[in-house]
This record gives C-alpha cells, sequence and structure tokens, in this order.
C-alpha cells in the first residue's frame, strides 16, 4: 500500500525491489502493463526522470485503435538530445539514448525545464464512466463542474442558519468572506480519502459539514456552497501545489492537470484567494504552496486559466525595530519586535502553533549571532486577517560584547543579519533561478555606557547590484548609536555568467552585516 501522510486511504499500490548493488554502473530495466478504462490521463512520456540517474535507452510507442483524435505536445526537444520519432500504424514511436545524468545546481531552473517529455492527451476521454472532452478549457470546466462538482452544494438546514447568523449584520463582502473562512477553518480538519473518481471528485458539502473533515477538494467545495448560500460567488480551482517550485497548469494543453484544489473568490475591486486545507493559513493567503502559478479556476458557466496570487519582493517584508543598552561590562539589554509579511510570514507563523518550550528553542535558533542569551520575555502573535507574524522579544546576553583593553567592541546587528553559504563555482552551466525576493528593514538605537565613546565616523555602506541593494547607515545621538539597516533581493532569472557575481553580492552582505562597533573608554 503507498498511502501518503494526510491520507486516510487510497488505492495506490507500489511494487518495489530491496536491490544491493555490488559493482557500478548498473542498469534497471522495467516494464509496465495495466488496462484501464479512464482515458482522461494517458501515460506521458517522461524518459529522464530524476537527478544523477543516467539513461541508456527509453522507448515509447503510443497506438490508437479508436476513433477519438488525440494532441500531443513536446516539451524541451529544442535542445541536444538526438530524439527519433517515427510514425506508425495508428500510432507513434519515440526514442532516446545515451543521456548522462543530470546534476542539480543551487539555484537553478527545475528538472521539468531542462528534461524532454512528451504530453498526450485524448480529445474525447472517460473518468470513471463520465464522458468529457478537451476541446478547450472553457468546455472542460463546463464538463468538470457538471459532473464532478454541481449538485454536492447542498447544506444541512442547521448549517445554513448559522451561516446566515454569523454574517447577519455584516455588509462588506470581502468581511463575510473572512467570517465564513475562519469558522471553516475552526470545524474542519484535513484527511484525504482517495478511492475511484474520489481522487478527483469532492465529498458532498453536507458530508463534510457532518463530519468535520474532508480533502483539498471537499472543504474547497464545502466553502464555495457556504458562500453560495451568503450569495458570493467562488470559482473551484485545481492547481500544483508545491513549495519547491512553481509548476503551472499548462495554458496551451487542456487536459486534467493539477493535484491539488483552492478556491477563488473574484470581488469587483478584489480577488481573494482561500486555501481549505490548514486550519492555520491567514485569510487570502497562499503562500509558497500554490502563490503565483498559473491555475485553472471551473463554474457553471466553464473554466479559464487563472493567475494565483503573487508575492514580489516588496510585499515579502521583515521589519525588525529595537531598543538595546550595553553596560560597561559588555553585557546587553534588548527588547525588539519584529514583523514579517508575504513569503516571510510563512516561513515563520508556525512557530506561533508550538508550545512555550518549542517556542523558546525556535528563538534560540533563530537568534544564532547572540551568544549566553537568557530571555526575559517573548510573544508571539499570528494575525491571520492581515498574514503578518509578529514577535515581541525581550532577552538579555553577558557575551555579546567584547572587552579590549580600554576598548569595548560589540556587533551592530544583534537580530537579523544575512549569512550565506554559497560558494564560488567558476563551471556553473545553469542560468539562475532565484524565485522568492524579499524586502528588509532594521532599525535599532543601542544606549551606550557614559563612560564610552565612538571616536570615529562609520561611513554608509552602500551596496546596489542587478540582484538588489543593500544600505547600512550608522548616526550618533549623544550617548545613542542609530543603526538603519535595508536590504531588497530580486526574485527573477539571471544569466549563468552572473554567478560569481550573485555570491559576491551575497558576500558583501554579509560582510557589511557584520560590522562591529569599537567605543573607548
Amino acid at each position: 500500500s503507498a498511502v501518503s501522510r494526510g491520507t486516510l486511504y487510497a488505492e495506490d499500490r507500489v511494487l518495489y525491489l530491496p536491490f544491493i548493488p555490488h559493482q557500478y554502473p548498473y542498469t534497471i530495466k522495467h516494464q509496465l502493463s495495466y488496462e484501464t478504462s479512464n482515458t482522461a490521463f494517458l501515460p506521458n512520456w517522461n524518459p529522464v526522470y530524476t537527478y544523477e540517474v543516467g539513461l541508456e535507452k527509453s522507448n515509447y510507442k503510443f497506438f490508437n485503435e479508436s476513433a477519438i483524435s488525440i494532441q500531443t505536445k513536446e516539451l524541451n526537444f529544442e535542445k541536444d538530445f538526438h530524439i527519433s520519432k517515427q510514425m506508425l500504424d495508428k500510432g507513434f514511436e519515440y526514442q532516446i539514448q545515451n543521456i548522462k545524468p543530470f546534476f542539480h545546481e543551487v539555484l537553478s531552473p527545475g528538472l521539468e525545464d531542462r528534461i524532454p517529455s512528451v504530453l498526450i492527451s485524448p480529445h474525447k476521454f472517460q473518468l470513471a464512466g463520465f464522458p468529457g472532452e478537451y476541446s478547450s478549457w472553457n468546455d472542460f470546466g463546463k464538463w468538470m463542474y457538471k459532473d464532478l462538482v454541481s449538485n454536492r452544494q447542498q447544506l444541512p438546514p442547521q448549517e445554513i442558519l448559522k451561516i446566515n447568523e454569523l454574517i447577519e449584520d455584516v455588509t462588506d463582502v470581502k468581511e463575510k468572506v473572512r467570517i465564513l473562512y475562519q469558522y471553516m477553518q475552526n470545524k474542519t480538519r484535513y484527511i484525504n480519502v482517495a478511492i475511484g473518481i474520489g481522487g478527483w471528485q469532492p465529498y458532498p458539502a453536507n458530508y463534510v459539514s457532518t463530519k468535520g473533515y474532508g480533502d483539498c477538494k471537499a472543504l474547497s467545495n464545502y466553502m464555495m456552497s457556504m458562500l453560495s448560500e451568503a450569495n458570493i460567488r467562488s470559482n473551484y480551482t485545481v492547481v500544483y501545489a508545491d513549495r519547491s517550485s512553481r509548476k503551472n497548469i499548462r495554458p496551451d494543453f487542456p487536459s486534467l492537470q493539477g493535484n491539488h484544489v483552492i478556491l477563488q473568490v473574484p470581488l469587483d475591486n478584489d480577488t481573494i484567494w482561500l486555501e481549505c486545507t490548514s486550519q492555520q493559513t491567514a485569510f487570502n493567503h497562499l503562500g509558497q504552496f500554490t502563490n503565483d502559478r498559473y491555475a485553472f479556476a471551473i463554474n457553471k458557466d466553464g473554466g479559464h486559466i487563472v493567475k494565483t496570487q503573487s508575492f514580489p519582493s516588496e510585499k515579502n517584508r521583515e521589519i525588525i525595530k529595537g531598543k538595546a543598552k550595553i553596560d560597561a561590562k559588555g553585557h546587553l539589554d534588548l527588547a525588539f519586535t519584529s514583523r514579517t509579511s508575504g513569503i516571510q510570514y510563512d516561513w515563520n507563523y508556525a512557530a506561533f502553533y508550538k508550545n512555550k518550550q518549542e517556542q523558546e528553542n525556535w528563538l534560540q535558533s533563530q537568534l544564532v549571532d547572540i551568544k549566553s542569551k537568557k530571555f526575559k520575555s517573548f510573544e508571539f502573535i499570528n494575525d491571520q486577517n492581515n498574514a503578518q507574524f509578529i514577535q515581541n522579544v525581550h532577552l538579555s546576553s553577558e557575551a555579546y560584547s567584547q572587552i579590549s583593553g580600554n576598548n569595548l567592541i560589540f556587533p551592530l546587528l544583534p537580530v537579523g543579519s544575512y549569512a550565506t553559504t554559497l560558494k564560488k563555482d567558476s563551471f556553473r552551466e545553469l542560468p539562475i533561478q532565484i524565485d522568492v525576493g524579499f524586502s528588509d528593514e532594521t532599525f535599532f538605537e543601542f544606549e551606550i555606557p557614559a563612560e564610552y565613546s565612538l571616536n570615529y565616523e562609520i561611513e554608509p555602506i552602500l551596496i546596489d547590484s542587478p540582484f538588489g541593494n543593500y544600505a547600512l547607515v550608522i548616526t550618533r545621538e549623544d550617548a545613542k548609536i542609530i543603526v538603519n539597516r535595508t536590504l531588497q533581493t530580486n526574485e527573477g532569472s539571471f544569466p549563468k555568467e552572473e554567478y560569481m557575481n550573485y555570491v559576491a553580492f551575497r558576500r558583501a552582505i554579509e560582510k557589511a552585516d557584520n560590522t562591529k562597533i569599537l567605543l573607548e573608554k
């Protein structure tokens, strides 16, 4: 049985060979044969499927003995793979051989953007006895809504009363959506059951309402049903969900694609996106799991390709403001507030749901630049309405500063510094792909001991690059040192020839963030 995490039951099975090789290289030859009445998804040709595995030969033959026409799409054939294609009686054949292993490079495009493959789909199909067509996204959406989604939105009478009670005095449509979304989150949990067409068809809304659980399809359908009861239109939306890469529904190839369902709520002047499988996800916040990619939205009028919520670098923010006091012994007393939003919210908000000891351990791992720290107090706030995670932290350290003769030396950035482990690579083969840019603002006010003074000027450190920009400005105000630091990194694709410059950019930031102050007694 091959049941993934979060799945209660699935029909998937796997056959495996516990093979221990005694010599290298070795070759595995495998052949698969199966029969199915489902023609909604025909086997595509993916001769290379992972990194660091060479391919001696891959052969793909396709025969069509029906009167149904098919559509195909060849991907990455323009590269030098020497793929042969031969037309056969009622079919065709692809062949490729002697492909060296592909190796992963840091910050590079995904493997699927580099390897050859062929997508195959019939114009007419059957899915568990339901006939449909892939003639266009609009027609496919009509079929999907009619045969898989519609007539599954009936809610129990008591649920309808509850919905009307929750939004009775609310006039703002967006606020209605927020109230019903949080009600759904508090009432349900995610459990996947994938049997037969259940892998594609949602469980009815009244089932979810009664049981309190469902998979992504069932929970999205349940949320859509509640919104419909409130006279708010929403679109059942199929998407590829993956935190490590942004895989798109292919707009130019109408077919059954995707591995996840979310909800799109189009308003007059806004679009709301709802991830319905998590009790912790903020309202109108998709995050790295499904953000910034093409998806397939459907309703009773048909289907169309949409782009999901995106987070440009200026929206992926961290703002840190703090006050610190250094005494004559070099001890640190620090209180600061950190506020993250956008994708940076994704990276942090899970800490809110940890217990107190786990939260302290998490803080210890985040604040590695402060040695021997002791927490006087800390508070985490998960603002789900605005997708912001807030930390209020008060700590002390007896090992933050170094005393050298009559001098006191300490780092300018106790929190928020940027380190890198990137290594130079003059043999880079692939472009640089940066999927997430971000914007940081850091402000610290240091109160220094009365008997010490800063007797030199610190010139601003400014870094400007195609990859982003950085500024560190230090000023003095009486017995205080003011630190202002800003960093913005850009997302995008850059030529491989720029990789060494990118490493230099990251290292320059790390060096600037490690700037230390020397106070004289």
